[in-house]
């Protein structure tokens, strides 16, 4: 009898568990039902997925406020950066898995945005995930599409949705701006904003083989020596932040 009811016990919670899984990926894992990781009972343990960032010049370590030559000869020291960044989606040859990371207050799934804030690298715990996969490319969108943006009320304070809101919306002119960035070109000081550009489709090759139950992480890496090909101290700003806005496509590379 007790071993028919233990089976039973074990029988349900298995059960429990296959129910509950999915192959979302979500950077607000507490979000249960956004279609990410489902809540469940104590016997299920899904592993954690981290998004790290790092930031380099060419091949070299990167370091805000460090002068840096470029081949003109000119000198730059960057001090800020603060990106949009939309639309994450890690693929393969059949399967698509996007990145969810905020709701509205009633659990509504309304975008997947992130803010890349220049003060450091970091790693962003993304949550738990039940995933297991080969990926082969990571595709995402600079910038917002200002015709679609969503309604902005109620969504939850902790979000990377508020982060962004706070960092990059004009609040003046219903707007939010790209990137922002202060850099020091020859000692002279320029802030560059970015607004009316959007980055769709942009992808990276990935050779990434996740096994099942093991905690993983992807790697953002930013190389400023891309993002500043062609800047030198004889161009006036406006041509120094086309070039950049135009350099932005090849900034962004996942390891």
């Amino acid at each position: 009898m007790r071993a028919t009811l233990l089976l039973s016990c074990l029988a349900m919670l298995i059960w429990s568990c296959e129910e509950s899984r999915t192959a979302c990926l979500d950077f607000a894992a507490e979000n249960y039902d956004v279609g990410a990781v489902n809540a469940c009972d104590s016997c299920c343990t899904y592993p954690s997925f981290s998004l790290n960032t790092s930031i380099i010049f060419d091949t070299f370590d990167f370091s805000y406020n460090r002068y840096t030559l470029l081949p003109s000869g000119d000198s730059i020291a960057i001090q800020s950066f603060e990106l949009g960044i939309f639309d994450i989606k890690l693929e393969n040859a059949d399967t698509s898995y996007y990145v969810l990371n905020f709701a509205t207050a009633d659990s509504t799934l309304r975008d997947n945005s992130i803010l890349y804030n220049s003060r450091a690298s970091s790693s962003l715990s993304v949550g738990e995930t039940n995933f297991s996969d080969d990926v082969s490319s990571i595709s995402f969108t600079l910038g917002v599409d200002q015709g679609s943006l969503p309604d902005l009320d109620n969504v939850l304070s902790s979000s990377n949705w508020n982060v962004l809101k706070d960092s990059l919306y004009i609040d003046a002119i219903p707007v939010f701006n790209t990137f922002k960035m202060t850099y020091l070109l020859n000692d002279s000081i320029q802030h560059l904003i970015s607004s009316d550009r959007q980055l769709d489709n942009l992808s990276s090759n990935i050779i990434k083989f996740v096994p099942p139950g093991q905690d993983w992480n992807l790697e953002m890496v930013f190389d400023f020596n891309l993002l500043l090909n062609g800047v030198n101290g004889s161009l006036t700003d406006e041509e120094i932040k086309a070039l950049i806005e135009d350099n932005l496509s090849s900034l962004i590379q996942f390891n």
